[in-house]
């Protein structure tokens, strides 16, 4: 028989209910017999035409001649009847169509709403929260992250589809191989010229003292928490760096540690096996893989969250584009950041956010307030 069949019987329901732990879904053998397997033209074939209606009825017992008319042996993503072909066609073109006005009518509303925050923001009075170094490494740094998780995972899944479209525009390996690890020099030199600056400069020393972690940030989370299940009436009041900025920018230090000393294991194995036994390259490849995996759904789905989708930066927190932040939305959204500024001369009295009115004068400070 044809190299093909396992292949759509693997590709039918039969096949698929049976990958699954089905167990009375039909196997060859139920179709071809097991001691009595012959060629489909003899008379005594499970599949000769004569027979083939009352085989079937063995489990499709209202299996009647339209039924068994065809080929049996047919895949929904190979079909070779030319209607079920241009069946398939047609809804692989709806499917792209449909996608692409999908995304182009969302991607025309995202613009227009991050071009109104655009215009709004610049109609108010700000403070700068980043430097232009900060933004330049934060750049570099999202550049590197990108071009090192495309060309990574082309290497781990050679066979998907993603990976055999690089090839089709010339990304073999060779230049995979120098464009992944070109990028994670870049990212090794922003790292160290990052954690450097910490050390340094002035600056740098004042970001390292809001970033460092403190058990105000573990009663933050506590309360934000509290506020998400109804238990108070508004999140935590967060300073210049919130519990969830600390936690990334640390898990981030942390992961870039253990992906240049393992990328650098891989990059040069029989050097490092001089000083190490040949299990260190097998456990820095595991730790390359699964750390890149972590790395990429906490971009995905913590990062972008805080910085995207949250209701208080939709559609994009711009300070890491312009260094910027309202005066208005400072207080509103870091109230303890915009305390430090008004302390320290900041934010001149004319930009200042008169405070809010309390509904209950008597109410005091905010019962809320961690």
């Amino acid at each position: 028989f044809s190299d093909q069949q396992p292949d759509t019987y693997f590709d039918s329901y039969h096949g698929k209910a049976g990958k699954i732990g089905g167990v009375e879904t039909a196997n060859c053998a139920s179709c071809h017999g097991v001691h009595n397997i012959y060629d489909d033209e003899d008379d005594r074939s499970m599949i000769n035409k004569a027979n083939l209606e009352h085989t079937c009825q063995q489990c499709h017992i209202d299996a009647g001649p339209n039924f068994i008319m065809g080929k049996i042996h047919t895949s929904s993503r190979h079909p070779t009847d030319p209607i079920a072909s241009f069946v398939r066609t047609l809804y692989f073109w709806f499917i792209g169509l449909t996608i692409a006005f999908m995304i182009t009518h969302n991607v025309l509303i995202f613009v227009r709403h991050l071009w109104e925050k655009i215009q709004h923001e610049s109609t108010r009075p700000r403070v700068r929260r980043f430097s232009i170094s900060q933004m330049v490494q934060h750049h570099l740094v999202a550049i590197g992250f990108i071009v090192l998780g495309m060309t990574g995972f082309a290497l781990a899944y050679p066979e998907s589809t993603y990976t055999h479209l690089l090839e089709y525009f010339g990304m073999t390996e060779a230049p995979r191989q120098i464009i992944h690890r070109s990028a994670g020099v870049l990212l090794t030199v922003v790292f160290s010229v990052h954690l450097l600056g910490l050390v340094v400069t002035r600056g740098g020393r004042r970001e390292l003292r809001y970033i460092l972690p403190n058990w105000q940030d573990f009663k933050d989370l506590v309360a934000n928490l509290s506020f998400a299940f109804g238990q108070r009436k508004s999140p935590p009041k967060v300073g210049r760096y919130a519990y969830w900025e600390k936690m990334e920018y640390w898990a981030l230090i942390w992961g870039m540690i253990l992906m240049v000393l393992t990328g650098f294991t891989l990059w040069y194995p029989t050097w490092v096996t001089h000083f190490f036994p040949r299990l260190i390259v097998d456990i820095a490849g595991i730790i390359h893989f699964y750390e890149a995996v972590l790395a990429t759904l906490a971009i995905l789905y913590w990062h972008l969250f805080f910085v995207v989708y949250h209701p208080t930066e939709y559609p994009l927190a711009l300070s890491m584009f312009n260094g910027q932040v309202t005066v208005e939305e400072l207080k509103k959204h870091r109230p303890l950041e915009y305390e430090d500024m008004v302390r320290d001369g900041k934010i001149p009295p004319e930009a200042m956010v008169p405070p809010e009115k309390s509904e209950d004068p008597g109410s005091g400070q905010n019962q809320d307030t961690v």
